[in-house]
């Protein structure tokens, strides 16, 4: 595995801070295994280490979320995102980074996009990030051309707005986003809510 891979080399660990800097396979200067679609191997070893207590967990999800947070292509994010994900952090280590997620709800890449609002969406759901909150990132995502990550925002404002504690006029201004969305069928279900 990759995880073996970078505890076999001595020097394999030192560069691992740096990952979050210079990108993945560069840092680490590494040949790296790639899986059956092209995908890189190594964020789900660096995980591993992780798990086994070799690398610091907390920092390694720090450290993609600020990079993420830097922007990039695609490309240049998903080893980042594939971390997160082989990382699959708990709601206890997501909600330190609520304003993080929040920022990441504007982020040019559809897939960054959708884990931010996933994550969120968690977190509120155990009332750890406030209505307020949600309705921000909503607003936020309302705004992107991204017709997926809309229609799932207007999924969880049509959920709040079954609840009889949600301030409407808050609410309203959230689905206000979306009305002049590319997506017709986005503007027209925002200005049905």
């Amino acid at each position: 595995t990759a995880a073996d891979a970078l505890l076999a080399d001595p020097l394999g660990l030192q560069p691992l801070p740096g990952i979050f800097a210079g990108g993945v396979e560069r840092a680490l200067g590494l040949q790296v295994q790639v899986d059956h679609r092209g995908t890189s191997l190594l964020p789900a070893g660096i995980a591993q280490l992780a798990a086994r207590g070799q690398a610091d967990r907390s920092a390694l999800l720090s450290g993609a979320i600020e990079r993420l947070l830097r922007g990039g292509s695609p490309a240049d994010l998903r080893p980042y995102l594939l971390l997160v994900d082989h990382l699959t952090p708990t709601l206890a280590e997501w909600e330190p980074h609520g304003s993080d997620l929040l920022a990441l709800t504007g982020s040019e890449v559809g897939a960054v996009v959708t884990e931010a609002q996933s994550v969120l969406h968690r977190l509120h759901g155990y009332g750890r990030v406030s209505d307020e909150a949600i309705l921000e990132a909503s607003a936020t995502v309302l705004r992107r051309p991204g017709k997926g990550t809309a229609r799932t925002a207007l999924s969880r404002l049509e959920l709040m707005a079954r609840r009889d504690d949600v301030d409407v006029e808050a609410l309203a201004r959230a689905a206000a986003a979306g009305f002049d969305h590319p997506s017709h069928d986005v503007a027209e279900r925002a200005l049905a809510l």
